[in-house]
């Protein structure tokens, strides 16, 4: 008799090899079972699944984040994170200008805009000048004239009235004039008219000579002070060499001849000052008699020549 369950030829009901019971003990010598190579292949694939089966006692897998080599990456990347987002920042920072800058410009922007304002505020709270009733001709004889104190501001035409002389601006190459100037005399030599003369204000023109103009205003840009002269305290002065300021008072004066002929000039001829063949006319036009608006400032040399007496006649309202 064989064993039902191992195939194992056995002569009692227990199997000797596997144990197995077989039930009631027959003597039978069958075969067994016609199942028996499926029974034995089963057994042999059941003993070869326990033999592969991993011991249960062996030691269990670690999750992956308690391996060392986990963090490790963990780490890196954070590393690099942080750096990238660094960076970022400074780059941010460095395009955005700081708060002070800021805040300064805002400032400047600020005060511009106040100033612009007070500018305009200025404007309209300041009226236009009526300029309406400002003569527009004036006649003047040798001497400086300043627009804006003597003669108004503004464009005008010059002519001769009469005799000759120089006609000069001082801002001759700003539409200002530098002319030999007066009544034909048969030389050739004098140009009697002038037109489109700027003279803004604080502009001055000078005349010498017997020369007498004529102004004729285009445009006029501003009124005038005028001057008015102190006689009471002339100082008269003979042949010598004076210092504004300590021989006289420093000032403008008018100066007229007294008696004599001769010469009189200043240090400062180009700033108001003086250069002339003065006197008491001896019959051939030659001296200049008067002469106005001579500015003579503290330290102005003032010289006086030959037989000529001078009277210097202060301005009040210098």
């Amino acid at each position: 008799m064989y064993c039902k369950n191992c195939g194992e030829k056995i002569n009692s009901r227990f199997c000797s090899k596997c144990g197995t019971d077989n039930g009631e003990f027959s003597n039978q010598t069958n075969e067994p079972k016609s199942n028996w190579n499926t029974i034995s292949s089963e057994n042999k694939i059941n003993e070869n699944n326990v033999s592969s089966t991993p011991d249960i006692t062996s030691k269990p897998k670690k999750p992956v984040y308690k391996k060392w080599w986990f963090w490790v990456i963990i780490a890196v990347l954070i590393i690099g994170v942080g750096a990238n987002l660094g960076e970022s920042k400074e780059n941010s920072n460095n395009d955005k200008p700081s708060t002070s800058q800021s805040s300064d410009a805002s400032k400047d922007e600020n005060n511009a805009q106040k100033d612009e304002a007070k500018q305009e505020e200025s404007k309209k709270e300041e009226p236009k000048e009526d300029l309406s009733a400002v003569a527009k001709e004036y006649t003047l004889t040798a001497g400086n004239y300043t627009a804006g104190v003597d003669i108004p501001s503004g464009v005008c035409d010059v002519v001769a009235v009469s005799g000759t002389g120089n006609l000069i601006s001082s801002n001759v190459y700003n539409g200002g004039v530098n002319e030999m100037f007066g009544i034909d005399d048969g030389t050739g030599m004098y140009n009697a008219s002038f037109n489109g003369l700027k003279l803004p204000k604080n502009t001055t023109i000078y005349t010498n000579g017997d020369l007498v103009i004529k102004l004729t205003f285009k445009e006029v840009t501003s009124n005038f002070k005028g001057r008015t002269y102190d006689e009471n305290a002339a100082v008269e002065l003979s042949a010598g060499n004076y210092v504004a300021g300590t021989d006289f008072p420093a000032g403008a004066y008018k100066i007229v001849a007294v008696s004599g002929t001769g010469n009189i000039s200043s240090s400062n001829l180009y700033q108001g000052g003086v250069n002339e063949v003065f006197g008491i006319d001896d019959g051939y036009g030659f001296y200049n008699n008067q002469f106005l608006n001579v500015e003579l400032p503290k330290d102005t040399e003032f010289s006086v020549s030959g037989s000529v007496v001078v009277k210097l006649i202060p301005a009040k309202n210098n």
